[in-house]
């Protein structure tokens, strides 16, 4: 037997499908003839003779059978080989792609599923996924093949990495898993699309000024589920943390000037990172100290008492708000800003004032006064009385050494709590009204309650509370001043002005006794200060303001001269003094208000009683007096300066006689 070789060795085969079995011998030339012919004994009860020198056979199960291959001549002799074959079940085996796959990429990739041996009628193969989380089969998951076909291919799409994934599964008919593939992924680093590359950031300003970072990025679904997380490294040794999302924003302060090495990483669930990174300058910032000067805290203002309450803020939101020193002075602020802002605004903001009067507090209303410091962009903001919110210049930068700019706000206080206008000097006249009569002196601010430019008096004989009659019986206007508090108050303090909380008509404590003209729309009531005789009739307004307010407040009546009744006179109503002696409202000086023969402005001029025609009670007729050279301020009825007598009982012209005359 020349084939099969010794030993024979059959490769292995597989359930159903025939395995071939080849053998050639030789003989002496007779026995060849015959022929040869050979006895197959398959192992599986199967025996065959055949003298073609081969042939097939088919195993329904797999196993190992025993061949027995004999090889005969026609007289009997016989040579052989022995064998074993290994019968296999048909097999199926998946492969990868050739290599590994990124998570995320868009491109399909191909695995084959090969039978190992062509179907011999149609076979699926179901495939199965270990972990569709990071791999997804294209379709339906089942590959089908047609009688003849050993080779179909499906696709994968990587979803998440990295990982290794099993693609198994099973086949109809008696088809079985050889191999699976192993398919990895690869993990996929983030994408930082904001902020750009490069990255360039504006310069910040140091102490209190956050600076912002914001970023955003992408990944594939699977990461961003996770989620992705940033960390921000602001490069003066501290970090952010760990902030989760794709996209958001951060802020930092940075408390030195210096520039900084700033690095945002966006971080994915499997240690994929994506970064920026640029350099930060952090600049100095333009400070402003801001002092409120308010009652009962030092700085004062120029020793003046009529210190109010308030507080002062900025309208920039960026800027930075702190006390300074910190803790210590209530009313000094420190303000920070970009070293880029050019501009800011100043609002000062007045505040009630309680103060403690005799042990009640007492609430007084504020008032803002007057700017101080440099870098004011109106200069009306450094003249009193100035207007709350002012423009401060910041872009020209002072000298770090002087701190910036150094400003203060001054806020007065009323001096009632029923004025509603401030008075800085509390001198009880209100700043406007003397900044309304005496522009641009800041009269306002030198105490001048009593000041009296304007040379008015009231009537010499009047008292503190201007009570009518007038002691001594003189009127001559050379008396108490006429000061300013009662140009614009009269006599009684209440200030009654168009912003005042008015009282109740008389009589109420607090009279309306400032003399007005008929729907008067001035701010103030009362005279000018600046002139002695506010309505120019001559008679001065203090010697006016006298008898017009006695008439108007206190209903006081006069006595015109009758020769007929000279004891009791006729009488003159209090409207008939308030008319003819108000002081806004021009009369003719010429008027004789009492009858007596003298003008108003001669009664003023030789300081007789306007109102009575015997201003000394002495039952002589004022102007009967002056014009025969008598005294119309002193009683002396009884006089007998040119030394003649009435006829009295008993008496004779030679005889003098002693005593006073007979009174007519």
């Amino acid at each position: 037997m020349n084939t099969p070789a010794d030993p024979w060795v059959l490769p292995a085969g597989t359930v159903n499908v025939p395995v071939a079995f080849t053998w050639s011998g030789t003989d002496v030339a007779a026995d060849m003839a015959a022929p040869l012919y050979a006895n197959v004994d398959f192992g599986d009860g199967t025996v065959v003779s055949n003298d073609n020198g081969s042939v097939s056979h088919s195993y329904s199960a797999p196993g190992v059978y025993a061949i027995a291959l004999t090889l005969h001549d026609k007289d009997g002799g016989t040579a052989a080989r022995n064998t074993a074959v290994t019968i296999r079940n048909t097999t199926f085996s998946i492969t990868p792609p050739p290599a590994a796959i990124n998570e995320g990429d868009p491109f399909l990739h191909d695995c084959s599923v090969i039978l190992s041996t062509p179907a011999q009628s149609s076979v699926t193969v179901t495939l199965a996924n270990s972990d569709p989380s990071k791999l997804r089969i294209i379709g339906s998951g089942m590959v089908s093949f047609a009688a003849g076909e050993s080779v179909k291919t499906f696709q994968v799409e990587a979803l998440d990495g990295p990982a290794t994934v099993t693609i198994g599964g099973a086949a109809s008919h008696t088809y079985s898993l050889d191999s699976p593939a192993l398919i990895s992924t690869l993990n996929v680093a983030p994408v930082l699309n904001n902020p750009p590359d490069p990255w360039v950031l504006p310069p910040g300003t140091e102490g209190g000024f956050p600076v912002n970072f914001a970023w955003a990025g992408a990944d594939v679904p699977a990461d961003m589920a996770a989620p992705l997380y940033v960390v921000v490294d602001f490069g003066d040794g501290t970090s952010s943390g760990q902030i989760n999302g794709n996209s958001g924003s951060t802020s930092h302060i940075y408390n030195t000037p210096n520039t900084y090495g700033v690095t945002i990483t966006l971080h994915d669930k499997d240690g994929g990172t994506a970064a920026r990174s640029t350099l930060l300058e952090i600049m100095p910032a333009f400070q402003v100290q801001v002092t409120e000067i308010v009652h009962g805290l030092a700085p004062p203002y120029k020793g003046l008492p009529g210190l109010g309450a308030g507080m002062i803020d900025d309208t920039e939101p960026l800027s930075v708000r702190m006390l300074m020193p910190p803790g210590n002075r209530p009313n000094i602020w420190l303000y920070k800003y970009s070293p880029l802002a050019a501009t800011t605004i100043f609002m000062a903001t007045p505040t009630n004032l309680v103060i403690d009067v005799d042990g009640t507090p007492v609430a007084y209303d504020s008032f803002f006064h007057v700017w101080q410091g440099e870098g004011f962009i109106s200069p009306l903001a450094t003249i009193p009385i100035a207007n709350p919110s002012a423009m401060l210049q910041l872009s020209e930068r002072n000298d770090e050494a002087q701190g910036g700019r150094d400003i203060s706000g001054v806020f007065s206080r009323e001096y009632f709590p029923e004025d509603n206008y401030a008075d800085i000097d509390q001198d009880q006249l209100p700043d406007l009204w003397e900044d309304l009569h005496w522009p641009g002196t800041l009269a306002f601010e030198t105490p001048n309650r009593m000041g009296n430019p304007d040379n008015d008096f009231l009537p010499r004989g009047a008292n503190p509370n201007m009570a009518y009659p007038a002691a001594g019986n003189n009127y001559a206007p050379d008396g108490t001043a006429f000061g300013n508090v009662f140009e614009v108050r009269g006599l009684d303090p209440a200030l009654n002005a168009l912003g005042s909380e008015l009282p109740p008509p008389p009589p109420d404590d607090w009279p309306l006794d400032e003399p007005r003209y008929e729907n008067d729309t001035r701010e103030f009531y009362g005279t000018d200060p600046t002139v002695d005789d506010t309505d120019n009739d001559g008679l001065t307004d203090g010697w006016e303001y006298y008898f017009w307010m006695n008439a108007t407040n206190r209903g006081i009546v006069g006595e015109s001269y009758d020769p007929q009744a000279i004891i009791t006179g006729n009488p003159i109503d209090s409207a008939t003094i308030a008319a003819d002696f108000h002081p806004l409202i021009a009369g003719d000086a010429g008027t004789d208000t009492d009858g007596d023969g003298l003008s108003n402005l001669e009664e003023m001029v030789i300081g007789t009683n306007p109102v009575h025609w015997d201003t000394d009670g002495d039952y002589m007729c004022d102007g009967w007096e002056v014009m025969r050279g008598l005294d119309p301020i002193t009683r002396d009825g009884g006089g007998n300066p040119d030394g003649d007598y009435m006829a009295a009982l008993g008496w004779r012209p030679t005889t003098p006689r002693t005593g006073d005359p007979v009174a007519p």
